[in-house]
């Protein structure tokens, strides 16, 4: 596997983090906590750490070191956690639901937005979203007066409409 496909990989690990439900986010935090936590783990029982070294720790000891030990790696993923709720619950989006669907079709409603507004500041539709009439001569004036038309074509039309 070559290092683009990998990367491509964890970057939609990564967007499947961002945008999918609750579970689909515990999956890809798993699959990248199990790494770095292998790492951090093989490295604090490789160094001079005592307090990993003890020999016969009751339950509780073992339990608090193992949270003690599991919790700094565990740190980034639960703020990017805490980001990606803050994120939704600022765009009024649902905390644990999928929400690829909702921001998709934000996209669209923007780009409908931006075209609307591009049809109103050419004249070709009035700020309502009603289209022009194109059997009134203004429209037909308005193209010729910006040049959209030649003269032959709007008095064409003139004597059509008349």
């Amino acid at each position: 596997m070559s290092g683009e496909t990998k990367g491509a990989g964890a970057a939609a690990i990564a967007s499947g983090i961002q945008t999918g439900p609750f579970k689909y986010r515990v999956a890809g935090y798993i699959m990248f906590y199990i790494p770095l936590a292998f790492v951090y783990i093989m490295f604090l029982y490789t160094s001079e750490v005592h307090f990993l070294k003890l020999n016969k720790p009751s339950l509780i000891t073992e339990l608090a070191l193992l949270f003690v030990v599991m919790l700094p790696p565990a740190l980034p993923f639960i703020f990017w956690e805490r980001s990606i709720r803050k994120f939704r619950r600022n765009n009024n989006l649902s905390v644990y639901g999928d929400i690829r669907e909702v921001l998709e079709q934000r996209e669209i409603d923007e780009r409908v937005r931006k075209e609307h507004r591009a049809f109103v500041n050419n004249g070709i539709a009035k700020e309502s979203g009603a289209t022009i009439d194109k059997s009134d001569i203004g429209y037909w004036f308005g193209l010729f007066e910006r040049g959209a038309i030649s003269g032959d074509e709007y008095e064409a039309k003139k004597r059509e409409l008349m």
